[in-house]
């Protein structure tokens, strides 16, 4: 149930205020607080939120302009409907020129003036509200992405060979801050076995975070972020709720990369590879070549499973963070009226839901660098067949895929080819059918891929130019197909068969 409109009345007139207050609240989705002046209007704005300002032109002591200008200035997104019996043209010129959302003329039969008061009140609430969730699902989209690109600097800085631990853990506690809301006022520490490594000017605050480190499963330090700029809101913290789950990725990172570099250097130290380690009488040396082996393959493995586990984590970041373009698409079409327009921002979901299919398998497979097609092309099918879903029509799918499996490199691209052939094939090759037909085929021979599309519907006009289409989605075909050097070709004896030949990314 969508939350009540919270609404401040201003008007000189007792009667008029109480006469539009029952008339709004008697449908219980309008609540409404009066005020007879503005000075009284300016002390209910400062205690509590309003969704809208509903105002009378004439008043005492301040007009309802000078009025509409405060609350520009001081509460620039309340909409402020300008209700007043002054019908002359040069108040109504200012009222729209100081952001007035409305203007309307009062006097006459209440009924229908009211009436039309609670319309123009419910479309700019609306807006209102759109433009406010728009703003916190592209602040949330924003702090996703800094997110995301802390992480994949993180990898970058704890990959390389050839750098000591203590080096990789001074370059890694820098990348830390520029996740955070507030990367400017943001410190962080890392201590590692008694030793630390911090950036300039860290200090404990009130607001701090603090993670454990654990090397198998023996505690070895920890990490902590800490805020240390200037931070009056009480009741709510300078780290977003997300900023913890940041941290926890952080550290699981960090801890993987330790441990294979503490693999490593025992690894060496144990086959004799660089400055040998002082003797420890309480662990005796390895003593034959297959204990040397048998070490080796187990530190192999870890450093196979840390760099999994790092693959898996940035895969989850990209997916959620495509997650939630697709979800601010979603919160803006809801508010679009123009067909077009509501098509455009709908198709561009698929294509965000398309690539972010690939990482959302990638996560959920035991394989975590190459994605296995057929799956990927019959979940990807599903979505597409529901959403593109005709009351009466039987529209199947055939695929001859198995044993097909790509990098991410070249699935995405890949995926986002036969979204767009799926789409357009659902969308316009079967119009007066009530049955058809969809298959595709793919191959991959080295590093060749042939992908066979083909549909029994209407096929393509024959006079239209199928290279030079202002189909946006063809286009986009056209574009990866030459980004990944290959061809393409169409036969429409039959339907549509799109055949393409492709390089697969490395």
């Amino acid at each position: 149930m969508p939350a009540r409109i919270s609404i401040l009345y201003v008007d000189d007139e007792p009667q008029l205020l109480e006469l539009g207050r029952q008339f709004l609240e008697q449908k219980g989705e309008i609540v409404v607080s009066t005020a007879e002046s503005v000075a009284g209007a300016r002390d209910m704005l400062a205690n509590k939120p309003f969704d809208v300002i509903v105002s009378d032109y004439q008043m005492p002591g301040t007009d309802g302009i000078e009025f509409l200008k405060f609350t520009r200035y001081q509460y620039p997104d309340i909409p402020f409907i300008l209700f007043t019996g002054r019908g002359r043209e040069e108040v109504v010129i200012e009222a729209i020129n100081n952001g007035a959302e409305f203007y309307l003329q009062k006097g006459g039969d209440p009924l229908p003036q009211f009436t039309e008061l609670a319309q123009k009140i419910r479309v700019a609430v609306d807006k209102y509200r759109a433009i406010r969730d728009l703003r916190k699902q592209t602040f949330v989209l924003e702090e996703r992405v800094k997110e995301l690109a802390c992480l994949y600097k993180l990898a970058e800085v704890i990959s390389p060979q050839g750098i000591s631990l203590d080096e990789m853990l001074n370059t890694a506690v820098a990348v830390i801050p520029a996740g955070y809301q507030y990367p400017e006022s943001t410190s962080a520490r890392i201590s590692f076995r008694g030793k630390e490594f911090s950036t300039p000017g860290f200090r404990q605050s009130v607001w701090n975070q603090n993670f454990p480190l654990f090397i198998d499963g023996e505690w070895v330090g920890a990490v902590e972020v800490s805020y240390t700029g200037e931070w009056s809101d009480a009741g709510n913290a300078p780290f977003l709720a997300e900023e913890s789950s940041l941290l926890g990725g952080i550290v699981r990172l960090l801890e993987n990369s330790i441990a294979c570099r503490v693999a490593d250097e025992r690894l060496r130290d144990s086959c004799g590879i660089g400055p040998h380690p002082v003797p420890d009488t309480a662990s005796p040396p390895l003593k034959s070549e297959r204990d040397l082996r048998l070490a080796a393959e187990k530190d192999l493995r870890r450093s196979r499973e840390s760099q999994e586990l790092l693959l898996r984590e940035v895969r989850q970041r990209v997916k959620n963070n495509l997650h939630t373009v697709h979800d601010l698409l979603a919160l803006q079409s809801k508010y679009i009226r123009d067909d077009k327009v509501l098509k455009t921002l709908q198709e561009s979901q698929n294509r965000i839901k398309a690539m972010a299919l690939v990482h959302e398998i990638l996560y959920q497979s035991p394989e975590i660098t190459s994605v296995d097609l057929d799956l990927y092309v019959k979940t990807l099918a599903k979505s597409l067949f529901e959403f593109y879903r005709s009351k009466g029509k039987e529209i199947v799918l055939r695929t001859d895929i198995s044993g097909v499996a790509l990098g991410v490199n070249t699935a995405i691209p890949v995926g986002l080819i036969i979204n767009e052939l799926m789409s357009n094939a659902l969308k316009h090759a079967f119009p007066e059918r009530t049955t058809g037909e969809i298959f595709i085929r793919i191959r991959k021979k080295d590093r060749n891929i042939s992908i066979l599309f083909r549909d029994d519907g209407a096929g393509l006009p024959r006079d239209m130019n199928w290279r030079d289409t202002r189909s946006l989605g063809l286009r986009m075909v056209f574009s990866i197909v030459e980004q990944m050097k290959g061809t393409i070709g169409l036969d429409r004896s039959k339907g549509t068969e799109f055949s393409m030949v492709l390089e697969e990314r490395k």
